[in-house]
């Protein structure tokens, strides 16, 4: 079968990627002068070709040693992550130095092709082959549960060793089918929970009185859950979590709790709920999913009863109610808990690029007393779509009924749309609004394909473009 491959152009990188120079290697102007000449080079060893990922996960960083006589070294990258359609992240690329900088994925596949050139004013050849050095931004598989297996009766016969600190990835089979008929309670264990290839999730039933339950950073990815059969919460925080880490009376979880990638049908309950314990999440991600909430009684999307989300960020998302009911809202900390009382510098509520459907239609986005009015307090909504969404103030309760200060705030480029009443913000102002219905194709079906102003203006969730 022929592949096809995709070339991420140069100029579409050239703001990310940084080629770094011998000199900034620690090698002079005259590193790559030697006595070595009238020679054909050879490309460095795949062996020597070290990898590692920056500080903060973004960049990855590869270097290799100098190899004398030579005058560059030419470079491609390729993301291999899905062997049929291989992406191109820059080809050909002479690279004065020994060390390359470039963006970096989670969950992904790459090659490097590298090959010497040689100094041709003092008679040395290129090398006649690329050095091929594959690595990858996967974390390491702890045990890959079997095809159409009970996940809870699976880990019940292999459960996590107790002596394991670093996290814990439980791969499922890619594209295959499973059913969680009882609670999953991690522990103190970090556990990813995902599919390895995104293009292909693993299908998760759930049945009955089943729930993630967290003590930890919880990762799920590439996965369509059916939690219509369930009668629980989705992520739930421990009755008994450990007391290693309190600050002012909460139990704080540093981890993030990631969604990416996942589709979840009938939701009937709520998404996270800490259990009715003083938890502190630090960071909550949810990142490229669909959610279909499907509430029978007025209930909350998120809620946390005794804790809070000290940064929660919804992005790239649709979140819509298929429902009988309203919720009252669609996030609330029902307390007075803020990153000041829990011993961070700031918290944040963000949404960006996402599309909300028929949410707390007639009542509110948010109830967060803490947050309200702090200078500690963030709060972000970008280039989204809230149709039928937050009632008619919606801005104002998604800053927690509180009105923050222009440099704590920024409310650019959204729709805010609701049929049955007219949108009420005087007193908070919001930047670039698009105006007028976004004309969804199907929502009831869940086709959120828009049309007009909306998709003129490139917001809302990026998939319905």
């Amino acid at each position: 079968m022929k592949q096809k491959m995709k070339l991420l152009g140069l100029s579409v990188l050239s703001a990310s990627l940084l080629f770094v120079s011998c000199a900034q290697d620690g090698f002079d102007e005259e590193s790559f002068e030697s006595s070595v000449t009238n020679t054909q080079m050879t490309s460095p060893n795949a062996e020597d070709v070290k990898t590692a990922s920056s500080a903060d996960g973004s960049q990855w960083i590869v270097s290799w040693p100098l190899v004398k006589g030579a005058s560059s070294f030419q470079c491609t990258v390729t993301n291999v992550t899905d062997p049929v359609n291989p992406v191109i992240l820059f080809t050909d690329s002479i690279i004065d130095g020994c060390t390359l900088t470039f963006p970096r994925e989670d969950d992904s596949n790459y090659v490097l092709d590298i090959r010497t050139l040689g100094n041709k004013s003092v008679g040395n050849t290129d090398a006649e082959e690329a050095t091929k050095k594959s690595f990858t931004s996967f974390l390491p598989t702890w045990k890959e549960i079997p095809a159409e297996t009970d996940i809870s009766t699976w880990l019940a016969h292999n459960p996590i060793p107790a002596d394991i600190t670093d996290e814990v990835c439980i791969d499922l089979v890619p594209g295959a089918n499973y059913t969680m008929t009882s609670s999953l309670d991690f522990g103190t264990h970090r556990v990813t929970l995902r599919s390895t290839t995104p293009t292909q999730p693993a299908s998760i039933k759930i049945v009955g009185d089943a729930s993630f339950i967290i003590d930890e950073g919880f990762t799920m990815k590439n996965l369509n859950i059916d939690a219509s059969g369930s009668a629980s919460h989705m992520i739930v925080g421990n009755k008994t979590p450990a007391e290693v880490n309190v600050e002012g009376g909460y139990y704080r979880v540093e981890n993030p709790i990631y969604i990416k990638n996942v589709k979840i049908n009938g939701l009937q309950k709520r998404f996270i709920h800490d259990g009715n314990v003083k938890y502190c999440f630090k960071t909550v991600i949810i990142d490229d999913c669909i959610i279909e909430h499907t509430p029978t009684e007025k209930i909350q999307f998120i809620r946390m009863e005794s804790g809070f989300v000290n940064d929660l960020t919804i992005r790239n998302s649709t979140i819509w109610n298929a429902g009988e009911v309203s919720q009252d809202y669609i996030v609330q900390y029902q307390n007075a808990g803020r990153s000041t009382r829990a011993g961070y510098i700031s918290n944040s509520i963000t949404v960006s690029n996402c599309t909300f459907y028929n949410m707390a239609k007639t009542e509110k986005f948010g109830n967060y007393d803490g947050f309200k009015g702090q200078e500690c307090s963030y709060f972000t909504l970008t280039n989204s779509i809230l149709m039928n969404t937050g009632g008619k103030q919606i801005i104002q309760r998604f800053s927690g009924n509180g009105k923050p200060k222009p440099e704590n705030a920024k409310f650019s480029n959204n729709t805010l749309f609701n049929y049955d009443m007219d949108i009420i913000e005087e007193n908070y102002p919001t930047e670039s609004q698009v105006l007028g219905d976004p004309q969804f194709t199907n929502p009831t079906e869940g086709d959120f394909h828009i049309s007009g102003p909306a998709a003129a203006a490139g917001i809302g969730d990026p998939r319905w473009l």
